[in-house]
């Protein structure tokens, strides 16, 4: 029965409202979390997959649903982490964020809306772990404060 809720979900994140989307990108991090530690679980793979080769994605929907996944998988982990008083390092930290530094480099909306809060998220849930990757960000952040912020007419 959890793949057919994560089945739907992940074809979820590609409706054309965002509500809906985002709600299927908080299903599918809450489902992601439950099932993190269980060994026999496709849950997590599976949501890793999706995540790695949707980027690509023509959909821009779709790739801005990957970004916001991408930042609540990570806060998700360390909302659980919270509540059991027990912070341990996010295993699955360096799958998620090079493909959101991917998505970085698109100054479309709302890929970019969501893009630069992911990566807000990601910084706050991962801690000290996102240093690897503070130059790229760095480089990224820039790029976007230079970029214009509406499309010429």
């Amino acid at each position: 029965q959890m793949e057919q809720v994560l089945e739907l979900c992940l074809e979820g994140i590609k409706e054309p409202n965002p509500t809906l989307r985002r709600l299927h990108v908080e299903v599918l991090s809450t489902l992601f979390y439950v099932h993190h530690r269980q060994a026999e679980s496709s849950i997590t793979t599976s949501v890793l997959h999706h995540v790695a080769t949707d980027i690509t994605s023509s959909s821009t929907p779709a790739r801005a649903s990957i970004a916001l996944l991408c930042g609540s998988l990570l806060r998700t982990y360390r909302w659980g982490q919270g509540l059991t008083n027990n912070y341990r390092p996010n295993p699955h930290a360096s799958s998620i964020i090079p493909p959101l530094l991917k998505l970085a480099k698109e100054t479309a909306q709302p890929v970019r809306l969501w893009m630069l809060h992911s990566v807000s998220m990601a910084m706050q849930a991962v801690r000290t772990e996102f240093t690897h990757h503070i130059k790229d960000a760095l480089r990224l952040a820039t790029a976007h404060l230079l970029a214009d912020f509406f499309e010429a007419p």
